[in-house]
């Protein structure tokens, strides 16, 4: 009987299990998937967004327009060089202007008035009138007795005048010291002591309208009569 050979022996003496394992080459590696990240969180990365070079970047250099003269502008002051009476009619504009405003507002006034008048308010206006006057009354007869007190120390209206319009004048020499100036001041000093010896020929005592006067309250406004020397409705 023959003998078997030593390598199919040793075949025959393995086990199953290690026949059956199938044969990996030495030299071959496995695979190394790398993963593939979706197109939306490529997009998002911030290593995508590219980075900008100030070097490369354009300059802007703004251009400075310079600034003409309008030609209208141009225009107008060869018209008023070449016109003279252009001046005139500006003048004529301006006072023009200004009356139709004063106009505009005495208007108003009016319309006012009319709406007031229609509306029923005009008793009550005339109460209030009335109540306003009775005050006022009352405030200037104890500001007038005061008044006419404290004049009378100084020695009448006439002194009073004087002391008031010698005050006014050393005001005047302390403020200007100019010589033209000075003449002027002259001038105006002998104006108001004619001014002053004339209003004292017409009134030598001090009353209510001339205390009114004195505090630039109009007469008729607060209702007395300079001639009657009363109050009056």
């Amino acid at each position: 009987m023959k003998m078997m050979h030593p390598v199919k022996r040793r075949r025959l003496g393995q086990s199953p299990k290690f026949i059956n394992k199938p044969f990996r080459s030495p030299l071959r590696r496995p695979d190394v998937r790398c993963p593939v990240q979706a197109p939306e969180e490529q997009s998002h990365r911030p290593d995508s967004v590219p980075e900008r070079n100030p070097a490369l970047s354009p300059s802007v250099t703004t251009l400075e327009v310079p600034v003409q003269s309008s030609p209208t502008s141009a225009l107008s002051l060869d018209y008023q060089s070449a016109h003279p009476e252009y001046k005139n009619l500006q003048k004529k504009y301006s006072a023009l202007s200004h009356r139709l405003t004063q106009l505009r507002q005495s208007l108003n006034t009016s319309q006012q008035a009319l709406q007031i008048e229609a509306s029923g308010q005009d008793a009550e206006l005339q109460t209030l009138i009335t109540k306003w006057r009775t005050i006022a009354r009352e405030a200037a007869e104890e500001l007038y007795a005061d008044a006419k007190e404290r004049i009378n120390r100084m020695g009448g209206l006439i002194a009073w005048r004087r002391q008031a319009a010698e005050e006014a004048l050393h005001l005047n020499r302390n403020t200007e010291t100019d010589e033209m100036h000075h003449d002027n001041v002259s001038v105006l000093e002998h104006q108001q002591l004619d001014d002053l010896e004339d209003s004292e020929k017409e009134e030598s005592s001090f009353s209510m309208a001339t205390m009114l006067q004195q505090m630039n309250i109009d007469l008729s406004t607060i209702g007395f009569d300079g001639r009657l020397e009363r109050w009056v409705e």
